[in-house]
């Protein structure tokens, strides 16, 4: 680990004290763990490069000093050691998403996107069926149930976010093999079992009414996006690049990467939702409903639309 200047004596007392009063990111740390927190400067510097580190990594959040330095001394206590062990990068992520940050959840879900939906062709007979267990697997690890918190919560830190995904991920779909193993044809789901499916017969109606309509203005307003808009897309959902893939084929930061495929979903969503109420035809009680609908087959629809695309 890279060392911080030191100097001896009074002096170096003042310095220390100057720069410690001046890191609000190190004083919540210390505030948090009390007495035994440590006060060494190794300790010190790890923890703020470490939030210099994120924050070039993730520019587009905020990521503020103070309940950072808080969020990282829950995760490793009064063990000055462990903070040399940290993906502060991931923790970043982590951090926004469980702050409730939107842009954050989305960008989560622009990066992990590949790896959530790997799997969930051979486990689901149907692309549908595959779209709403994927579904229903962001809500688990992002935002929760109304008794458990997001899977997220979860992550210590100390190893990569994607490895400790993919275990997550595994342990999920091993959940829905056995339940469905385990329940008698035509018995519904046990209460708080990880939905396979959304059974929500409001959905199957809507989609079956609504359909040609929704088609129609995606595809309408998959036209409008920039052909650079599309390009990112057709570069991370049909061929699997990172953002930092993307980045590196244009030869910007990854987080420019991560912006243009958050705006060209945005507007994608705007976009189809302005084609719709145009349109007409849809009750106003039915609309909500519709645009959720919308929302959530997103990735599924995109998938659909640039492998047409490609064929033709």
């Amino acid at each position: 680990m890279d060392r911080a200047p030191r100097l001896n004596g009074p002096l170096g007392e003042r310095y220390a004290a100057t720069v410690a009063e001046a890191d609000p990111v190190w004083l919540s740390f210390r505030d948090a763990l009390g007495s035994a927190a440590p006060d060494d400067e190794d300790s010190r510097r790890a923890l703020v490069d470490g939030l210099g580190r994120a924050q070039a990594a993730w520019p587009e959040f905020h990521l503020d000093a103070g309940r950072w330095g808080a969020f990282i001394a829950g995760l490793v206590g009064t063990d000055a050691a462990e903070l040399a062990k940290l993906h502060f990068v991931d923790l970043a992520l982590v951090f926004a998403c469980l702050d409730g940050d939107d842009a954050a959840r989305e960008a989560f879900r622009i990066e992990y996107g590949p790896v959530v939906r790997s799997g969930l062709e051979r486990l689901e007979s149907s692309e549908d069926a595959a779209a709403d267990l994927e579904q229903t697997i962001w809500e688990r690890v992002l935002v929760g149930t109304s008794d458990r918190p997001p899977k997220l919560a979860d992550y210590a830190g100390t190893g990569p976010l994607i490895h400790w995904l993919r275990v997550v991920l595994v342990r999920m779909r091993t959940d829905v093999v056995r339940r469905r193993a385990r329940r008698p044809s035509g018995v519904d789901r046990e209460p708080g079992e990880l939905a396979d499916q959304i059974d929500d017969p409001e959905f199957a109606y809507l989609k079956s009414h609504y359909r040609d309509l929704m088609k129609t203005a995606f595809a309408e307003a998959f036209e409008e996006l920039e052909p650079r808009q599309r390009t990112a897309l057709r570069l991370h959902l049909l061929d699997g690049l990172s953002t930092e893939q993307i980045g590196r084929v244009h030869g910007v930061h990854a987080a420019t990467a991560r912006r243009w495929l958050a705006k060209a979903r945005s507007q994608l969503l705007e976009d189809t939702r302005a084609r719709i109420a145009a349109r007409g035809g849809i009750e106003a009680s039915e609309f909500d409903s519709v645009l959720r609908l919308v929302r959530s087959r997103l990735d599924l629809s995109l998938s659909k639309l640039l492998r047409s695309r490609r064929a033709e």
